[in-house]
């Protein structure tokens, strides 16, 4: 099962709308100010989930009074130990989802952006996957391989950032910069910026993590 998170990051509508159209999710969670997107969009959550601090205190009471509209409202409180997004990925995974996508997990603040990163380890560890997406950017972490098809690769770029230390038996192939057994450092932006070349490209590693950042989408489809 596929899961569609909408967190309450910066979120174009337009954009959201396009991909969710595209997108083929089996449990929709939304954290907190994404209620107010998925208002936009005219969708029907599965959860809500949030202290909703930044939510339009009416709009959150017409989900909580009205049984019909949505099947569970989670309220927290705003002292908390995680973040509305944690905890949206907790329960997808827990709900037993195998792939999860999280639309409004980036923008202005930068540390929530670096927690939702941290996030995606936590989805693995459940054996799920997880990409972070925006209007120009996909970001996926790996603990074993991933292969991106040309045609369907989200940006001109793809790189291989390892994550919470060197990332050993790095192995790419089908890129423009193909390396085997490599060790990657997280002291260097050695796999930044590379592109693929091949109508299959690979990604492949032994011991680590690596975060996948797919970029330039925008400039790709001009």
């Amino acid at each position: 099962m596929n899961a569609l998170i909408i967190s309450g990051g910066n979120i174009d509508i337009s954009f959201a709308r396009e991909y969710i159209n595209n997108y083929d999710y089996d449990y929709l969670v939304v954290a907190d100010k994404g209620l107010e997107t998925t208002e936009a969009l005219g969708l029907n959550p599965d959860l809500i989930v949030g202290d909703f601090d930044s939510v339009d205190p009416a709009l959150i009471h017409r989900y909580e009074t009205d049984p019909k509209s949505v099947e569970s409202v989670l309220r927290f409180k705003a002292q908390k130990d995680y973040t509305d997004t944690q905890i949206a990925v907790e329960r997808a995974v827990k709900y037993g989802v195998s792939h999860i996508e999280v639309l409004g997990a980036t923008g202005d603040r930068l540390d929530h952006v670096l927690g939702n990163i941290a996030v995606m380890k936590y989805a693995l560890r459940w054996d799920a996957t997880m990409s972070i997406v925006d209007a120009n950017n996909r970001i996926t972490m790996i603990d074993k391989s991933l292969t991106i098809s040309k045609k369907d690769q989200y940006g001109k770029y793809v790189s291989v950032i390892p994550y919470s230390g060197e990332a050993k038996g790095v192995t790419l192939t089908g890129f423009a910069y193909n390396v085997e057994d490599e060790t990657f450092y997280d002291d260097t932006s050695l796999g930044v910026s590379n592109e693929i070349a091949d109508e299959t490209a690979r990604i492949e590693v032994k011991e680590g993590l690596l975060l996948i950042v797919e970029s330039d989408r925008l400039k790709k489809m001009q």
